[in-house]
């Protein structure tokens, strides 16, 4: 094997062979997309929308990752500026490395997130799944968790401000705890990083109750598994490049995960959301 010139989970890189190239590790949209780049490029417009992000405005994009999202709202969607957040230093460096206009990002966890200013919009994709932490909780403890990201969100934006969130929720078939288990101990194996658990839906809607008003909600079971065989297809074929600078271990790592989460979408175990939310209150 050869020897990797740096872990594939700090690597920018390596996440760009099997994924998009900013690279968004988060559900494509497929409808009218030819490809991945364009599957993606149609979800984080979407998202925005949602958000209900117009030119001039000020964004916050709570659990950032490697900043496409950011880098779209400003480029894009039109924003004034866009501000991340993000507890990863390796996906906060390659924000600052690219030094987009308009873009800054705070590497930090969302709960020390101290802003000195209020936010017209705030966006939000795979970062729930983190806030109601690993360990298995009761339906009071998922939503009280989760009325804490809902609460912040409120304190941090202006009165009408859009909320729009994208999160893996708990699908239509129930989720095991073996399975739950495996999954986490195989995202473990492929990312050496703690995983989230995914909240169920109900409990997101209860969280956000009197905070936040719910203005839609669609789920995408179907674009989770195509973007999960797009990604199993493009590692697959770079197996011979990836193994030759980071091993192939880190390859087969990724490629079991990958299935492993083709398989509990594909039977309903889990699902993915997209919600949309206007702040109530004006405070």
């Amino acid at each position: 094997m050869a020897q990797a010139d740096s872990t594939p989970q700090e690597d920018v890189d390596y996440l760009r062979a099997w994924a998009d190239s900013r690279p968004t590790l988060s559900c494509a949209l497929w409808q009218d997309a030819a490809d991945l780049e364009k599957a993606q490029e149609r979800k984080l417009e979407r998202i925005a929308e949602l958000a209900g992000v117009r030119p001039g405005m000020d964004v916050l994009d709570v659990g950032c990752g490697f900043g496409g999202m950011l880098d779209h709202l400003v480029r894009h969607g039109g924003a004034r500026s866009a501000h991340g957040i993000d507890p990863d230093g390796y996906q906060c460096r390659e924000i600052l490395r690219r030094a987009t206009p308009g873009v800054s990002v705070d590497c930090l966890p969302y709960a020390a997130f101290r802003p000195t200013r209020r936010f017209d919009s705030v966006v939000s994709i795979s970062a729930l799944e983190y806030v109601t932490g690993s360990g298995v909780q009761g339906q009071r403890e998922e939503v009280t968790a989760l009325r804490d990201f809902f609460l912040r969100a409120h304190q941090w934006t202006k009165p009408d401000a859009g909320l729009a969130v994208e999160v893996v929720v708990i699908g239509p078939k129930g989720l095991d705890a073996a399975t739950q288990q495996k999954g986490r101990d195989m995202l473990e194996e492929a990312t050496q990083q703690s995983s989230g658990r995914p909240p169920a839906l109900p409990n997101i809607l209860a969280a956000a109750q009197g905070l936040w008003e719910l203005l839609s909600v669609r789920t995408h079971r179907q674009d989770w598994v195509r973007t999960l065989d797009a990604w199993h297809s493009r590692a697959t074929g770079a197996r011979e490049a990836i193994s030759a600078r980071w091993g192939a271990e880190a390859h087969d790592a990724t490629i079991h995960y990958l299935a492993l989460e083709r398989e509990t979408f594909t039977t309903g175990r889990l699902s993915a959301a997209h919600l949309a939310f206007r702040r109530t209150g004006e405070e």
